[in-house]
């Protein structure tokens, strides 16, 4: 592990996306304990049903759900489609590194209504 110009030592980017991960599943359960967020998940057969009628998920779809899809799930989907808070598509694959080990977590406020023109 190299160290950076404080002395501190780097992290992998393995390390980094562990790290934020831990954050964001310690963020999902204060949400969900507080009553901000629902205590379930938006459903990944919801998702599958995007999939399939070749719409994006969005905040309105969502409510105060976070979307959380562990690995195994996300594998069987292949990806997801999301409308952004700014309003730009996101295709989210899941070959992209880290969620073979780790969940995608979305937060409602990461999404937006519709797509931007």
């Amino acid at each position: 592990m190299n160290e950076n110009l404080e002395g501190k030592p780097e992290l992998s980017s393995e390390e980094q996306r562990a790290q934020i991960v831990e954050q964001q599943q310690q963020e999902l359960v204060r949400r969900r304990e507080t009553g901000e967020l629902a205590a379930d998940s938006y459903d990944v057969n919801v998702i599958y049903y995007h999939q399939k009628s070749n719409t994006s998920v969005t905040r309105k779809d969502v409510g105060d759900q976070a979307i959380v899809i562990n690995p195994d799930a996300f594998e069987a989907l292949g990806y997801i489609e999301i409308i952004r808070a700014d309003g730009e598509t996101m295709i989210i694959d899941s070959t992209d590194k880290g969620f073979d080990k780790y969940p995608l977590i979305i937060f409602p406020e990461e999404l937006g209504e519709e797509k931007s023109e």
